[in-house]
């Protein structure tokens, strides 16, 4: 499945706590492979998208990519036809 992440080409960290910055490949990476029955994350920041494999309901995986401040435009692939914006 893949993620497509208005704004995540101009994205370099995620901040946390008192000065720890991850960069946010890294900061994505491991908020969404913790969830359970996620296989694999790849994010692709210049090109704007997370590619994902995955079990658990997609729209819990949408609230976290929002939790981290970016907003998901479009799902595609693996059966998920539908728009973000759930």
């Amino acid at each position: 499945m893949r993620l497509v992440v208005p704004g995540l080409s101009e994205a370099t960290v995620v901040g946390g706590g008192c000065c720890s910055f991850l960069p946010a490949e890294d900061a994505l990476g491991e908020a969404l492979g913790a969830w359970p029955g996620v296989r694999c994350v790849e994010v692709n920041l210049e090109g704007g998208s997370i590619d994902l494999d995955l079990g658990p309901a997609l729209k819990d995986l949408l609230t976290t990519v929002a939790d981290l401040g970016y907003q998901v435009e479009a799902v595609q692939g693996d059966g998920a036809d539908a728009q973000a914006g759930l």
